[in-house]
This record gives C-alpha cells, structure tokens and sequence, in this order.
C-alpha cells in the first residue's frame, strides 16, 4: 500500500510542477505578446525619403496630430524636370493612412487617394486613384524611408520656396470642419 501511495504522491508532486511550468509558459507568451505590439506600434511622425536615381525621387513630412488617427502630411516629387507636392490630411488607423482628396481644403485633389502604409522605419505610398495632379510622369507610389523622428513644425514648399507651417495647416483644417 506505501507503495501505491509513493507513486499517487509522485504523480500528483509531477502534475503540479507541469501545471506550474506551463502557467509560466502561458504567462511569458502573454509578456511576450504585449511586448510585440509595443513594438509593432509605429511613431508616423517624421520625414521619410525615397531615391529611386533616374526613375524619380520624392520626401514626405508628416504631423501626427493629437488624437493619433490623424495626420498632415506634406509629398515633395521629382522626376528629371517634372515636379509634385502635394499637402493633405489623412485618417490613420491599424499603421494604414488615407488621404481621400474629396476630403481636404484645396478642390485640385479631389481624384486623389493615397494609401500610407507604415512600419516602423519606412511607409510605403500606394496610389488608390493616381489622379493627384502631379507633374507628366510623376508617381508618389514606392516606399519612403524614415530618416528623422523629430516630429516636423514646418516644411518648404518646393512649388514657390515658402515655409510652411504644420500648425498653420491644421488650423485650416479645424476651420473647414467648423464650416461643413
């Protein structure tokens, strides 16, 4: 009978240590997963770059705004002598900006969407609708990336060599929300 005993005692010491182990597995997995979306959550501010040599180039500053569903943004294209800028807002949400053209202060865009997928060290421009009044040839689509993580207050608009303000920008935004 002492035997028996021996070997119950033993079995039940061996699923204790098992459940035990496994609790701790299951307790590092849960760690480990929280950990991932730390680090899978992505800083949209900054400017980003791409240089595709002959083919074109282009730079993109972006403001994240309060609420982290939004940004301004600001793209700068070039292809051999052909030029693009365009300035905007998008919505953010799961890494994945859209610009909708319809939705924005200046009417010349209203063709175009843009699609913002970010990582955490590039984003990647996908055209929706590639009518964004660009110059002959010039394609905002490929992946830009980052280059600085200060978040931008201002950016020159290479269409006329002015400072712009990211501040200024929204506040334009605010007004046309206010208005429609």
């Amino acid at each position: 009978m002492k035997c028996y005993n021996g070997v119950f005692y033993a079995t039940v010491l061996l699923v204790l240590v098992a459940c035990n182990q496994s609790k701790k597995e299951s307790t590092q997995t849960i760690k480990n997963a929280a950990v991932k979306r730390l680090e899978e959550r992505v800083s949209y501010s900054g400017k980003y770059r791409n240089d595709y040599g002959g083919a074109g180039s282009g730079e993109i500053n972006i403001w994240k705004l309060d609420d982290d569903s939004t940004a301004i943004f600001n793209i700068d294209l070039y292809n051999g002598r052909n030029l693009g800028n365009l300035t905007g807002k998008m919505n953010i949400k799961n890494n994945v900006g859209i610009f909708d053209g319809n939705k924005q202060i200046d009417s010349c865009f209203c063709e175009c969407i843009l699609r913002f997928d970010f990582k955490s060290k590039s984003v990647e421009v996908t055209s929706i609708n590639s009518d964004c009044a660009f110059g002959y040839g010039v394609m905002g689509d490929g992946i830009y990336k980052k280059i600085g993580n200060d978040i931008p207050n201002s950016f020159v608009d290479m269409a006329v060599g002015d400072t712009v303000y990211f501040q200024k920008i929204k506040e334009l935004f605010d007004k046309k929300s206010q208005i429609n």
